[in-house]
């Protein structure tokens, strides 16, 4: 796909301060694109894994410029030995993480010029284990523990990356909270992808790193080797494409919690019910019930957020009644629901809250459900799911710090400047959800910072 780059890589001054040993770091840099909503909704349909099925970031799609979405916040990591760096998208919807990987392209990974390179086999506890938990499969012919990730809505397939595991080391950067940054290498096992179709097989990213809750994920695997505690935040700046990921508890004041549904596929939670201009709508409480066969989850590697169909309609009817006569409806590209404000969003459109389980809710500002191409007309970007799943994507989530607790089974957040210093503490602590602020400590070891910069990609 031809496509003209222009970069303008800018580090966030962030240094999140941690109470312990010094912090691991990784900087991650953001990819924009002037994009429509509906090519949009087409990458995140493409993230959404029927198979296969924190440190670092995945697909984190958006702008620096308000209220426009772009493309995906990515990570540069170093692999093999010697080690070769790679540009990898950020995922906390997604666990398995993988590269580009042949031998006859130059570019991509190849795990022959590697020293430290090992191909998972059949046999391999770690390769039995992953075909047990359906993240792997076993490959006879080749003795090689392979992977076939299929990506699309519903049970069609637009996108697939196949291939094998391997384990290899990855090279993290150790800062000491003294701005002094120091070298720290790991092995981890990734997929080396020797088949990608349709988008994946975009040569503006190398691959994708999974920091979800299964235990082939990064972050899983950042915990199983005690370099942090089973905790990470991550927090995405709207106006500049920056934010930071840190592993570690944040001991910001205010951040409420409610509990995560038990899965190894994404950060499940259960969504009670919305609030649209302090109204409450009238949905059928089981229109987010698990029990009811429907599903909410938070992924910051969405662009848009998708609402279960039996919900959307109401939703947008009372956005649009509550909005000032001042912003005139019209239409957009397509889109039905844009409307051109006289005044600033913030006067001209409702807030919206959702409230989950335990009590916690979270505000939504307009910029969490519009989108505008030229800040004068804007429109709801959430968009109607018929699969019976809510996905509160990174419009929702920018500018929060989002903690995703595992230890706990827990998500919290709060709203949070992403350019200011997050303090985290290595110790554990066991929360009542119940009460969305009660903790106790409960000592452990060591935090992770990951820095995001910023890549800006236009094409023609």
């Amino acid at each position: 796909m031809a496509m003209r780059l222009l970069v303008a890589v800018a580090m966030t001054s962030l240094l999140a301060v941690a109470v312990g040993q010094p912090p691991m770091a990784l900087k991650i840099e953001r990819r924009l694109s002037n994009v429509s909503t509906k090519h949009l909704m087409m990458l995140d349909e493409l993230r959404h894994i029927r198979l296969g099925g924190g440190a670092v970031q995945l697909p984190l799609t958006g702008s620096a410029y308000d209220y426009l979405a772009g493309g995906p916040y990515l990570t540069r990591v170093n692999l093999g030995n010697p080690p070769r760096r790679f540009n990898v998208l950020i995922d906390t919807g997604s666990s398995p993480s993988w590269v580009a990987c042949q031998t006859t392209q130059e570019g991509l990974f190849d795990p022959g010029l590697s020293s430290t390179s090992s191909i998972l086999t059949c046999l391999d506890n770690r390769c039995q284990k992953m075909v047990h938990d359906r993240s792997a499969v076993c490959d006879i012919s080749s003795n090689s523990c392979g992977y076939n990730m299929h990506y699309g809505p519903g049970s069609d397939v637009v996108a697939t990356s196949a291939g094998y595991f391997l384990s290899d080391m990855v090279y993290l950067d150790v800062h000491n909270g003294k701005k002094q940054m120091s070298s720290y290498s790991a092995p981890i096992i990734f997929g080396c992808s020797n088949l990608r179709t349709g988008d994946l097989s975009d040569e503006t990213f190398d691959g994708i790193l999974g920091f979800g809750p299964s235990p082939i994920s990064f972050s899983s695997q950042i915990y199983s080797l005690e370099l942090s505690p089973k905790v990470f935040a991550i927090c995405m700046e709207r106006s500049n494409g920056g934010g930071v990921i840190v592993f570690g508890r944040p001991l910001e004041l205010g951040l409420v919690y409610t509990p995560l549904v038990t899965s190894q596929a994404y950060y499940g939670l259960n969504l009670e019910t919305i609030y649209v201009n302090g109204q409450k709508l009238g949905l059928d409480p089981s229109v987010f019930r698990p029990s009811a066969g429907y599903q909410t989850f938070a992924d910051s590697g969405t662009s848009l957020a998708f609402l279960a169909a039996e919900a959307y309609d109401q939703f947008v009817s009372a956005i649009a009644a509550a909005v000032s006569p001042s912003a005139n409806p019209t239409v957009e590209s397509g889109d039905q629901h844009c409307f051109v404000p006289s005044s600033s969003i913030d006067s001209a459109f409702p807030d919206v809250t959702l409230h989950f389980e335990g009590g916690a809710a979270m505000q939504l500002r307009p910029k969490n459900y519009l989108r505008s191409r030229d800040n004068s007309i804007y429109c709801i970007a959430w968009q109607k799911n018929g699969q019976r799943v809510t996905i509160l994507g990174d419009i929702v989530l920018a500018d929060k710090l989002l903690v995703h607790d595992l230890e706990n089974m827990v998500l919290g957040w709060i709203d949070y400047n992403c350019s200011r210093p997050i303090h985290v503490t290595t110790s554990s602590e066991k929360k009542n959800v119940n009460s969305a602020h009660e903790s106790q400590k409960i000592s452990m070891p060591i935090a992770i910072i990951i820095l995001i910069s910023l890549c800006f990609i236009f094409r023609p």
